[in-house]
C-alpha cells in the first residue's frame, strides 16, 4: 500500500508520526489517517532499522525524522513509499491503532546494531558514529571517506575527529560537536561553509556542507555518542551564487538602461499592440504629448482628448506587423511659436517567445525646431497627414 509519513514533535517532546494510507494501486484516494505518539524518537529510529525497508526508504524516514527534532519549526515535508502490512506493523502504524503509542515497545537498540551497521553501510548518504566526548570514529561508510577526502575506513576509526581532521581547527565543527554531545541538543548546518584538505594532500578546497549532528543518548541519561549525517553542498551554493551575481548584473544594466531610457533626448514609448494602451514612455515622449509620463501611462492614446491620426494609423500598421524606418513624420502642433515640428519616426513591432505581436516601440528624434523650422515648414506642407 502507498504510504505518506510527515513527522512533527510535541510540546512534550514527543515524536508524533503521521501517516496517510491509500491503495498501491491508486495513490491518490487517501483511505486512511493515522497518528502516532512515541516517547522518544529513538523508538521510532529503531522500528525503522528492524522493518527491513529499502535502503533509500530507511535514510528517507531517518533524515526527516531527526530534522524535525532538530529544528521543531520546519515546514513539515512528507516521505512517500510503498509498504506491505508486515512493514507497518514493524513500524508501529497499524491501520486503526490508537492515536497515541507512547507505550510502545522499547526495542533494545544493542539488538539491532547489526541491522544498522548494515544499512548505514549500504546508505548513499554519509554517516558516522563518534563515541565519547572526544568524538572518535566507531563506524564510517564509504560515502563519508569520500566526502571528507581520505583513501579508506582504516585510517579514520579508532581515532578522534580532532586527529583525522586536524585542518578543520578553528573552523565551527569541533565547537558545535562538543556543544551537541554536552547539551544533548541536537543541530543541523545548512550549506555552512568549510575547508578540507585535498584527497591528494596538497592544499584545501573551500566547500559548503549540510548535516545534522544528533546526540546518542543511553538509558542512563547520559551522552554516549553522536551520529553525523552530512552532505556536500557545494555545487548547489555555487550555482546558486554565479545566479545572484548574473542577476545582479543584469540588474544594473537594466538600471543603466533605464537611466539611458528616462534622459534621452529622443522621444521613446512602448504601446500595447492590440488597444494601443501606453504602457511606457520617457519624459520626452510626454513632453511631446503635451503631458507627464504618470499620467499618460496605462492610457489609450485613441481615448486622449487630443491625438495626431498619422501616429496613430503609423501604430497601428506597426502593431500589424509593419516595422517602420525613419519616418519623416509632421506634428500637427503648428503656433507662432513654433509653426512645425518634424520628426524622424522609428516603429518596431514587439514579439512575445511564441511569435506574436504583444506591443510596439516608438523612438522618435526632433529632425529640426524652432526657428530653423520655418525652412522645412513649406516642404513639410506635402507630407501625407491622415
Amino acid at each position: 500500500m502507498h504510504l505518506r509519513l510527515s513527522f512533527q514533535q510535541t510540546t512534550d517532546e514527543r515524536l508524533l508520526v503521521i501517516a496517510e494510507v491509500s491503495a498501491a494501486s491508486s495513490p491518490g484516494s487517501r483511505s486512511a489517517c493515522t497518528l502516532t505518539a512515541f516517547d522518544h524518537e529513538d523508538i521510532f529510529l529503531q522500528r525503522v532499522i528492524a522493518a527491513g525497508l529499502d535502503d533509500r526508504a530507511t535514510c528517507d524516514l531517518i533524515s526527516a525524522a531527526l530534522l524535525t527534532v532538530s529544528q521543531p519549526t520546519r515546514p513539515r515535508a512528507w516521505v512517500e513509499l510503498e509498504l506491505d502490512l508486515r512493514q507497518m506493523a514493524a513500524l508501529g502504524l497499524e491501520q486503526g491503532q490508537p492515536e497515541s503509542e507512547s507505550s510502545a515497545p522499547h526495542l533494545p537498540f544493542t539488538g539491532n546494531m547489526l541491522a544498522f551497521h548494515q544499512f548505514l553501510l549500504q546508505a548513499p548518504t554519509p554517516f558516522v558514529m563518534l563515541s565519547g566526548p572526544e568524538h572518535r570514529f566507531t563506524f564510517i561508510n564509504q560515502p563519508y571517506v569520500e566526502l571528507i577526502g581520505r583513501t579508506s575506513k582504516e585510517e579514520i576509526l579508532g581515532k578522534t575527529v580532532r586527529a583525522v581532521l586536524p585542518e578543520l581547527e578553528g573552523q565551527p565543527f569541533f565547537h558545535l560537536l562538543d556543544e551537541v554531545f554536552r547539551t544533548q541538543i541536537p543541530y543541523v548546518g545548512i550549506e555552512v561553509p568549510g575547508r578540507l584538505r585535498r584527497p591528494n594532500g596538497l592544499g584545501y578546497d573551500d566547500r559548503h556542507f549540510d548535516f545534522i549532528y544528533h546526540p546518542v543518548v543511553g538509558q542512563n541519561g547520559k551522552t554516549s555518542g553522536i551520529m553525523v549525517q552530512a552532505s556536500d553542498v557545494t555545487e548547489k551554493v555555487l550555482a546558486r551564487e554565479v545566479s545572484e551575481r548574473r542577476e545582479q548584473q543584469m540588474f544594473r544594466f537594466w538600471e543603466e538602461l533605464d537611466t539611458i531610457y528616462r534622459s534621452s533626448p529622443a522621444a521613446m514609448a512602448l504601446f500595447r499592440a492590440d488597444d494601443l494602451t501606453i504602457l511606457r514612455l520617457n519624459g520626452k515622449q510626454a513632453e511631446w504629448m503635451g503631458s507627464t509620463a504618470a499620467e499618460l501611462t496605462g492610457r489609450r492614446i485613441t481615448s486622449m482628448p487630443f491625438h495626431n491620426p498619422l501616429y496613430v494609423s503609423l501604430l497601428r500598421r506597426a502593431a500589424a506587423g509593419e516595422a517602420i524606418r525613419d519616418y519623416v513624420f509632421r506634428d500637427m502642433f503648428c503656433d507662432e511659436v513654433m509653426p512645425v515640428r518634424i520628426f524622424r519616426l522609428s516603429l518596431t513591432p514587439v514579439r512575445n517567445p511564441s511569435g506574436e505581436i504583444e506591443a510596439v516601440s516608438s523612438i522618435a528624434v526632433e529632425h529640426l525646431s524652432g526657428a530653423d523650422a520655418g525652412e522645412v515648414c513649406v516642404r513639410a506642407e506635402s507630407l501625407p497627414v491622415l
